[in-house]
């Protein structure tokens, strides 16, 4: 979850001193290293290697975890969740551009805000979820999303629009992801601990639906204020 969220400083930097393609030729070293490093010094950590189920047992698993509710319950936690900062990534880029007239570099420095919050989160869920239990941290980390969304449309109503308004109340938006999205998870891959690989993807393909139409939606009711967004 850190990597996309850092990735935008490195991206601009580099959009801002060589050019927008220098992301990709970046983007494709970085891999070729990875991949490399994968190759020689990763080991295979799957004990049934070789023994994969046929694709109507995959199927037949997806129905079973289906008829479940708190898996629905735990994956939409994760898909709005995650839909509130997949908007702000489909429309902070115009927001920054065409409202505050930022370039590249700039966007990609006030962004750190946000992988801040998501640390601050994290460090939060993981020094407390023990004590305060999964559903606890999951409602006090969307009460903290919601309430910096809603700074944003007080300040905005009033006039008031700047970077730092907008970036740091996403820092907060960051810090409540962090509190709600790693009990989510466990949530999800807990409903039938027998199926915890098939959870994960079943629910990660749903949840990445969701995140794509909020990041598309957006771009139909960007206009001159941050407001729509």
């Amino acid at each position: 979850a850190m990597a996309p969220m850092i990735a935008p400083t490195i991206g601009g930097f580099l959009d801002d001193q060589i050019s927008w393609r220098a992301g990709f030729a970046f983007s494709g070293l970085f891999a070729l290293i990875i991949l490399i490093w994968a190759w020689y010094t990763l080991p295979e950590t799957n004990r049934y290697l070789g023994k994969a189920t046929s694709i109507a047992k995959m199927l037949g698993d997806y129905r079973t975890l289906s008829g479940y509710r708190a898996f629905w319950l735990f994956t939409m936690v994760c898909a709005f969740t995650g839909g509130i900062f997949f908007t702000f990534l489909g429309g902070a880029p115009y927001v920054s551009h065409q409202i505050f007239g930022m370039g590249p570099t700039e966007y990609g420095l006030f962004f750190a805000l946000v992988a801040i919050g998501y640390s601050i989160g994290n460090y939060l869920s993981g020094r407390y979820t023990g004590r305060f239990g999964l559903f606890r941290m999951m409602l006090g980390g969307n009460l903290v999303s919601l309430l910096a969304c809603l700074f944003v449309i007080a300040l905005s109503t009033l006039g008031i629009e700047h970077p730092l308004v907008l970036f740091g109340a996403v820092g907060f938006v960051g810090v409540g992801n962090g509190m709600t999205l790693p009990s989510a998870n466990v949530g999800i891959v807990s409903v039938l601990p027998e199926l915890a690989g098939t959870a994960s993807g079943y629910s990660g393909f749903l949840v990445t639906l969701v995140c794509a139409f909020f990041s598309y939606v957006v771009a139909f009711i960007l206009s001159d204020s941050v407001m729509p967004m």
